[in-house]
Order: structure tokens, then C-alpha cells, then sequence
């Protein structure tokens, strides 16, 4: 996934867990989402899926089926409760706006980015009944990225959970999953970066006691120009632009980080006016959510607030 991972647990009382052991595990899950979901490895399950030119049914090996089948309907879910906001279609778009694995000397083309739009529509997308991805147009091509960091933390704190573990902190590329409590007794406590403009350094904007999963996504830290415009990495699939509200970071919480980390990316989208309905449908999973803009010159940072 191109970023790190941290992981703390609270040992059980009675069978204390080998910390080679737990770190030889995880590594070896990671690898595993790695070899489903990675699309810079070209052997990858979603890069086969991607270079599957046809309408014809793809069938995932054995090993991946389950893993990649929970991820493409936990994509699909989040696609049609947003609106199309979060598109699990969206790759093309990516590469060509130059935040894929191709560099681009010069901005693409109006044509190229009509064209790679044209590719964009989570609907395009099934799972049949032999647990197989069809496409409805060839050309179709995923990335689950905005969501399988988080989605990756819950299944690395579920393994602890089931090696025992009676709390645990898990952090994959800033999304986050605490369970329990920490071996003091208190409450896992996780920290929500205050945005910066370029250059200056980060503090924390405010601290969230955390039992569940937090996911944080934001538009100031990647990001190029195509000419005198800035373009960051998070585009409205539905336009192929980046959204023009003054956002630029919000964060999520809910019982399960593969849901906060994708609803994270959508809600970039969206912004505050299109987040009533996403949160109210989703109250009963705690779901709360942060808006923060950037700091005005007195240092006070914009906020809005859902549930928070």
C-alpha cells in the first residue's frame, strides 16, 4: 500500500503474545491484501481484473476470493449510499490525472480526460452468482485504494482479537482502529492533524478517546499543478474534477474503519452540505464526522460537525 503500519496490543493476562510472532503475522496478512489489492504490482488480483479486457466473468483464485468479494461489495455499498461520490471505478481517472503509477510529463488532454471519464461508473460492476466480477463495458478498471488501508487495520485487529490481544491500537497509512482499553486501563487516545499549507509543520488540531476506527482524508498534502491550477488527488468521479467547496480535510468515525475510510474519501467530495444524508443513514454504525478547513490569519480553524 506504499505507506507503514503500527500496531500495539495489550497482552492476555494468561498467554502473553510473542511480539515475532504477532509482527510475522501481520506481515504476512499485509502481503496478502497486498497480492489482492495492490494495483502497482501487475500480478495482483485487481491488476489481472484490470487487464481483463472483457465482458466475460473473472474468476479470483481461491486463496483471494473471500477477501476480494467482502472488499468489492464493502466498495460497492459505499458507491450507492454516496451517490457515486465514492467510485471504486475510478483508476482510469487517476492515471490520467497523474496521481497513478504512470508518470505524465505534461497534463492530459481534454480528450484524454473525456475519455477516461467516460470509463468511470461503479455500476458497471457485478459480483455473479459463482462469486465471479463482471464487467459491463472491458474497459472497466478498479482501485480500492481509499479503502483498503482501513479495511486492512480492522482485519489486522481482528487477528489480534483472536491471537487474545484485550486491547489494541492499529495504524495503516493514518487510519486507525483501537479496541479495549490500553494496559493502564485508560482509553486509547488518537490525535487529528490540524491542516497546514505546504511547509509548515503539522500539529495536533484536537484528540479523539477512540474505541472503534477513525479515518482521516485530506486534499493539502497531495497534490501537483497542471499549469497554474493546483489538482489534488481526490476527484468527484461523477465530474473528474476535485470538488470546489474550501474543505480540505475530514475525518470519520464508526465501528469499522474500512467503512470510515471509504465515507472519508466520499465526503472530500461531497462536502458538509452533501454529508446529512450520508450521516443520518449511518447513526446506527457511529458514525460522527469532522470538517476542517484551513487556518484563517488569527490561527482559528473552520469546522463543521456531525454527531461529533
Amino acid at each position: 500500500m506504499g505507506t507503514y503500519y503500527e500496531v500495539k496490543w495489550v497482552q492476555p493476562p494468561d498467554r502473553p503474545l510473542a511480539e515475532a510472532d504477532v509482527q510475522q503475522a501481520t506481515e504476512a496478512l499485509l502481503a496478502e491484501i497486498n497480492a489482492a489489492f495492490s494495483t502497482w504490482d501487475q500480478q495482483s488480483v485487481i491488476s489481472r481484473f484490470n487487464a481483463h479486457a472483457s465482458t466475460e466473468p473473472f474468476a479470483i483464485d481461491a486463496a483471494h476470493q473471500a477477501r476480494f468479494i467482502e472488499v468489492t461489495r464493502l466498495a460497492l455499498d459505499h458507491a450507492e449510499r454516496t451517490g457515486g461520490a465514492f467510485d471504486p471505478t475510478i483508476q482510469p481517472l487517476i492515471e490520467a490525472r497523474g496521481f497513478g503509477k504512470a508518470e505524465r510529463d505534461e497534463p492530459a488532454s481534454a480528450a484524454e480526460l473525456a475519455a477516461a471519464r467516460e470509463r468511470v461508473d461503479w455500476r458497471r460492476l457485478r459480483i455473479d452468482q459463482q462469486g465471479r466480477l463482471v464487467k459491463a463495458r472491458a474497459d472497466v478498471a478498479l482501485t480500492y485504494s481509499a479503502l483498503v488501508p482501513g479495511w486492512a487495520a480492522d482485519q489486522i485487529a481482528d487477528l489480534l482479537a483472536a491471537r487474545g490481544a484485550t486491547g489494541c491500537m492499529v495504524d495503516v497509512g493514518g487510519e486507525v482502529v483501537c479496541r479495549g482499553k490500553r494496559p493502564d486501563g485508560r482509553q486509547w487516545t488518537i490525535g487529528i492533524a490540524r491542516p497546514t499549507p505546504p511547509g509548515v509543520p503539522e500539529r495536533v488540531h484536537t484528540t479523539v478517546p477512540l474505541d472503534g476506527a477513525l479515518a482521516t482524508s485530506g486534499s493539502y498534502r497531495t497534490f501537483h499543478f497542471e499549469g497554474d491550477q493546483v489538482v489534488h488527488h481526490i476527484f468527484d468521479p461523477r465530474t473528474g474534477e476535485n470538488a470546489t467547496h474550501p474543505w480540505i480535510s475530514v475525518s470519520v468515525l464508526a465501528d469499522r474503519c474500512g467503512l470510515a475510510d471509504g465515507l472519508a474519501t466520499a465526503l472530500m467530495v461531497v462536502g458538509p452540505d452533501g454529508a446529512r444524508p450520508i450521516y443520518d443513514g449511518l447513526r446506527d454504525r457511529g458514525v460522527r464526522i469532522l470538517f476542517l478547513g484551513l487556518p484563517d490569519p488569527t490561527g482559528n480553524v473552520p469546522e463543521r460537525r456531525f454527531g461529533w
